[in-house]
């Protein structure tokens, strides 16, 4: 990732790389602090492999200290700013980060000072360092501060970690860039799975480098570009999009913190962006911005997908969307369809297999390879493929052939074109996000004020697969529990878009069961599906439940 960037700065050094909050850089500019970022990781301790956390939005430090690391040959854990307080205690004592980077403020939250409310064990001690049995392998948090400079007593503001590192040289700098191979692990990232704990996935230096140029071409931009997204940069599509892709062919990153639709289109006008590129739901909310205040979108070229926003553009194809297949074990993109494919296969497939990497369709039996048109498990190998899942076991868990199944199902056509056709199991991956319903059904257990639960998705227009729980009220408990009473139980435990979007309650008996009690998910979607239907759901939702029940 340093001799990427590197590379960047050698091919478009003069060109804008990045804007944030009025900020500009040229690719020099960032290099170069990016390079001060990596001195200071240095004289902190980092040596090659260590970990380090980053909590924040997609700001310009976060792309600054991504590269710094990087360059300096440690491993970038991105945390999700989503996470609730106890699932980012649990990653950040899984990650074994040896020095935390936060923003002071994420999402509204003093994130900086609820850690060390948390936490208090996490202020350094009078040697330099932080002493907490919590977290064994931290020893080091660093504050960027907020809009008012706040920075909790004994961390560390972000000035004040970069100026210590001016005693060590770029050559230092230059030789830790130098070592680093391709295949050394670069970046840990949290993903949610099948099981209520989430996924660590560890990925190579190789994966996100090779993954930002795929990006860029599947977005067709070039140095001409200026690009803004909504998807968070701590995601690996987050990533190639708002920090890889445009810095592999040139292009200028306008970056947007947290997403607002209203803000969004500020900067698409101010700055003139050509590529935009966000989920359906996002759109949805920029589309109902700008009727409330119109603003030039005409310079977008590329990007968008519904109609009445293409309608505001410049885009000239008849769906603007990349069609792909990926996951976080891959570092997003498997298959690809650009976005001029034609109209056809974009409307039916999600593209072929990408340069590098292999895709095999597996019986579900018999674990054997299918011909084409037949349906079964997605497996996937190649060079964007992780390393492992960080302290699981297996580590790599591959098939005979050296696969990885994916829980996805689809076939592949005669003429090589993936077809998905959904999920193995019940992970619900809800507006791009996989959410494990057996985490939420845990937390509630743990609650011990709900019965029998079930936690299912069910078809949404935008949103892919809508959160919703089935739920009996638990009579030796709170028998009066509403919906909002789960809701905000719920928010205090986890990241917001894992908490369903709608809570239905039922009677012991109306739960359908199999003899050995467990929920029997097909015949609960069907009822929850009848439920919303008789309940107040908007029209867009309630026209496709119709559909689906037809």
């Amino acid at each position: 990732m340093g001799s990427s960037l590197r590379w960047s700065v050698e091919q478009y050094g003069t060109r804008e790389a990045m804007v944030f909050e009025g900020r500009r850089w040229t690719y020099s500019e960032l290099f170069e602090e990016a390079e001060q970022c990596a001195s200071a990781l240095i004289a902190s301790g980092v040596i090659p492999g260590t970990h380090v956390g980053v909590l924040m939005g997609t700001r310009a430090e976060f792309v600054i200290l991504t590269y710094g690391i990087a360059m300096a040959g440690g491993v970038s854990v991105l945390l999700s700013t989503f996470s609730g307080s106890d699932e980012l205690d649990w990653v950040l004592r899984h990650s074994d980060a040896a020095l935390l980077v936060v923003h002071g403020g994420v999402r509204g939250h003093r994130t900086a000072a609820d850690l060390i409310d948390r936490h208090p064990a996490l202020v350094s001690s009078p040697a330099g360092e932080i002493d907490d049995p919590s977290f064994p392998m931290l020893r080091r948090v660093v504050v960027v501060p907020n809009a008012d400079g706040e920075v909790p007593a004994g961390l560390e503001s972000w000035p004040e970690f970069v100026a210590a590192g001016q005693a060590v040289p770029n050559s230092e700098v230059d030789s830790r860039i130098d070592a680093v191979n391709p295949t050394d692990p670069g970046m840990l990232l949290y993903t949610s799975g099948s099981t209520a704990e989430p996924k660590a996935v560890l990925h190579m230096h190789r994966a996100p480098v090779m993954q930002a140029f795929r990006m860029a071409d599947a977005m067709a931009i070039g140095p001409a570009d200026r690009t803004w997204t909504s998807f968070p940069a701590f995601w690996t599509a987050g990533w190639t999009t708002a920090v890889g892709g445009p810095f592999a062919v040139g292009a200028t990153t306008i970056l947007q913190e947290f997403f607002d639709p209203a803000e969004a289109l500020t900067l698409i006008e101010r700055e003139r962006i050509t590529s935009v590129r966000q989920m359906v739901h996002d759109e949805i909310r920029v589309v109902k911005a700008y009727e409330e205040d119109p603003r030039d979108l005409t310079s977008v070229t590329v990007g968008v997908v519904t109609e009445s926003l293409k309608a505001l553009t410049s885009v000239a194809y008849e769906i603007s969307e990349i069609c792909a297949w990926g996951m976080t074990e891959t570092f997003t993109l498997a298959t690809l369809l650009p976005f001029d494919a034609p109209y056809e296969l974009r409307r039916s497939t999600m593209g072929r297999v990408t340069l590098g990497n292999r895709i095999r369709i597996r019986d579900l039996d018999t674990g054997s390879e299918v011909a084409a048109g037949e349906v079964g498990e997605i497996t996937v190998a190649g060079m964007s493929l992780m390393l492992g899942y960080y302290k699981a076991d297996p580590y790599l868990p591959l098939d005979a052939a050296g696969f990885l199944k994916t829980n996805d199902s689809g076939y592949l056509t005669s003429d090589g074109y993936l077809v998905f056709t959904g999920r193995l199991d019940r992970l619900i991956k809800t507006a791009g996000a996989n959410v494990s319903p057996i985490e939420v059904e845990e937390i509630l257990q743990q609650w011990g004020r709900l019965g029998t639960c079930a936690v299912i998705g069910v078809p949404h227009p935008t949103l892919g697969a809508a959160i919703v729980l089935c739920a009996v009220r638990n009579p030796s408990a709170v028998s009066s529990i509403t919906e909002n009473d789960v809701k905000s139980y719920l928010r205090s435990a986890m990241a917001g878009y894992k908490v369903p979007r709608e809570v239905l309650f039922f009677e012991e008996e109306e739960m359908p069961l199999t003899l050995s009690s467990k929920v029997q998910v097909a015949d609960l979607r069907e009822l929850a599906i009848m439920r919303l239907l008789s309940g107040d759901v908007d029209k867009e939702w309630r026209a496709h439940l119709e559909q689906i029940k037809d």
